[in-house]
């Protein structure tokens, strides 16, 4: 994990434990763009208008997230390793209703996974403990990865798929179940797609090595989570508390 990612992850974790953020070393900057998959096309373009949208959404559904979410949709970063991003073209019809929709079954184009994900922006709906932990089983999480990933999207998002971050230190948001950082965006997971919880959770299961490896979350030792531990153990402390609450909760 690079020093952008670091700040990003840890100015996230010490704003959803109620820390003081810590500040990047020397500098105010964003972290810089990240190239996108090749044959995709930038993200660079899309992310200055998602967070303009957002930072006038401030967290709450409005006409400009969504207007932003279907130029995503409709621009196409669609080549990603993600079980949702399909070749589908994107649809401009207006969002069903919100009702967490499509807890069914993975949505079957990316058309699909682009309307969820508008349905869902911005808003509170959370998915109960067993329609959260379906979704995270078909994305390809099992046994004690499940129990890990259940427990991580609850502390995280508090199960709501269109959870959207307030704005860390170094210009970024976080978004969906995991809460997924901008510099993933485009690389792990389709900006159009990103609050579609199939979505959210398959980018998981990527950034996770397949669920074996949740460092990037501060859990283990390892990683970047061995980092956090050895310099801000106060954090890294009250982050694994926070995780152990609801891994308690898993409902089985």
């Amino acid at each position: 994990m690079g020093y952008a990612d670091a700040m990003a992850r840890i100015s996230q974790i010490q704003a959803m434990i109620g820390v003081a953020p810590t500040q990047p070393l020397g500098t105010t900057s964003a972290p810089s763009q990240t190239s996108s998959p090749s044959g995709s096309t930038s993200t660079t373009g899309f992310q200055a208008a998602l967070s303009a949208a957002l930072a006038s959404a401030n967290g709450n559904p409005s006409n400009s997230l969504k207007d932003a979410l279907k130029a995503l949709g409709q621009g196409g970063v669609s080549n990603l390793d993600n079980s949702s991003a399909t070749s589908a073209a994107a649809t401009s019809g207006t969002p069903a209703p919100i009702s967490a929709p499509g807890l069914a079954g993975p949505p079957t184009s990316r058309a699909e996974a682009i309307t969820r994900s508008q349905a869902y922006a911005g808003t509170s709906t959370e998915l109960n403990p067993l329609q959260l932990k379906a979704v995270l089983s078909r994305q390809g999480f099992s046994g004690e990865a499940l129990h890990i990933a259940w427990a991580l999207a609850m502390r995280e998002s508090n199960g709501q798929p269109g959870a959207i971050g307030h704005v860390n230190p170094n210009g970024t948001r976080d978004h969906g179940l995991f809460q997924v950082n901008d510099i993933h965006l485009g690389r792990s997971l389709d900006p159009a797609v990103m609050y579609d919880p199939d979505s959210n959770a398959a980018a998981a299961y990527k950034m996770s090595s397949h669920g074996t490896d949740f460092s990037a979350w501060g859990i283990g030792t390892t990683g970047w989570a061995g980092h956090l531990m050895r310099t801000l153990p106060t954090t890294y402390a009250q982050l694994q508390a926070a995780y152990q609450k609801w891994y308690d909760r898993y409902p089985g």
